[in-house]
């Protein structure tokens, strides 16, 4: 075909208001509402989550939780029996009966250097055996402070001495002999049970709290901006759990450049478990479309067509459109409200006369 032949059936065709003999079936393009809706892959994270260990050997002597069991903070969650920490107390009681002599002794120190009846060195060694005493308090009692704090009992030292005022030391050891709750959450593993022994740095008990999460969501940074107006939710067995974004600019993960955003959300059932995969949603904000029927719109080498009619005309009108719902598809751009378009045959409208001219490869 010669160069001239081609330009006028290219004309024929561009020309606005093409005619055809035939007569399609149409509908009327509608104005409506619509979000654009996109789908990641989200991380859970527990809002706090610990394991607990014991720094030293246990017996189990009661333990009445179970998995899945929700506790509060400073709840009781076991109780045990341990010959190191009996050991520990014990070595604190004697350090802090020590000291109490040793300062007897400097009493009476300070008096003999009042009265002058000690040498140089009588208070030099008083003073360094004062000094051996008094480190070895404070070591025994940060080693008794330290398995506290593990056990989740923040008490007080001056709280200890009274204990040991009217108790012996494996007496005192018997009452804080027991593992309670860092924070209020839930039991995510299965409990010893009673008469168990546990050894030295091993899992007792893994505690979340998962009433509040953090999801997070790996996007390429073309998509980032989609997701930052919107509403943003998982799809729960019962009800829809809004994910609410926590501000600043996203994190680059090192190992394949996405873009990570971190949201908080509620877990109300407890349906979701720290370090779970889920499949989030997101929905843009609300804005105006022209909505027309999915057989209205032909695709074809990255351009959406629909096909206009006025009065017997029929016109190609490139448009640009969103993703089809319910039969139906939004068209954001040129189209206007009320057109009528083409809905049965529009693609052979569209190509029959373009078949001599451009050769598709699909």
């Amino acid at each position: 075909m010669n160069t001239y032949k081609i330009f006028i059936l290219t004309l024929l065709f561009f020309l606005p208001g093409r005619l055809y003999a035939e007569t399609y079936p149409v509908a009327t393009a509608r104005q409506g509402q619509w979000q654009q809706e996109f789908t990641a892959f989200g991380q859970v994270k527990a809002l706090a989550a610990t394991t607990l260990t014991m720094p030293f050997a246990i017996k189990i002597t009661e333990a009445t939780i179970q998995i899945g069991q929700k506790v509060s903070v400073s709840q009781i969650l076991l109780r045990f029996q341990s010959p190191a920490f009996i050991k520990n107390i014990s070595e604190y009681a004697t350090s802090r009966r020590l000291f109490l002599l040793e300062k007897k002794q400097q009493k009476i120190l300070r008096q003999g250097i009042r009265e002058h009846t000690l040498t140089r060195r009588d208070v030099l060694s008083g003073s360094k055996q004062s000094l051996k005493i008094e480190a070895e308090l404070e070591r025994s009692w940060d080693q008794i402070h330290t398995d506290l704090m593990l056990l989740g009992n923040d008490i007080q030292r001056k709280e200890l001495d009274v204990l040991l005022n009217d108790k012996t030391p494996s007496a005192v050891a018997e009452t804080l002999s027991v593992l309670r709750a860092p924070f209020s959450g839930t039991i995510v593993n299965t409990p010893p049970t009673a008469g168990q022994w546990i050894q030295a740095n091993t899992t007792v008990l893994r505690l979340e709290d998962l009433h509040k999460l953090y999801v997070t969501v790996a996007l390429s940074e073309k998509m980032v901006g989609n997701w930052t107006s919107g509403q943003t939710f998982i799809q729960d067995k019962k009800t829809d759990i809004q994910l609410h974004p926590i501000s600043g600019t996203p994190r680059i993960d090192a190992a394949n450049g996405l873009r990570l955003l971190v949201f908080t959300a509620d877990n109300p059932n407890n349906s979701l478990g720290d370090g779970q995969w889920i499949r989030v949603m997101h929905s843009s904000p609300e804005k105006q479309v022209i909505w027309v029927p999915t057989s209205a719109v032909v695709s074809r080498n990255n351009q959406s067509w629909c096909i206009v009619k006025n009065d017997n005309n029929y016109m190609p009108i490139p448009i640009e459109s969103g993703g089809e719902k319910d039969g139906k598809i939004p068209v954001l751009s040129g189209l206007k409200m009320d057109q009528q378009v083409v809905c049965e045959n529009a693609y052979e409208l569209l190509y029959r006369d373009l078949k001599e001219l451009i050769k598709f490869v699909d």
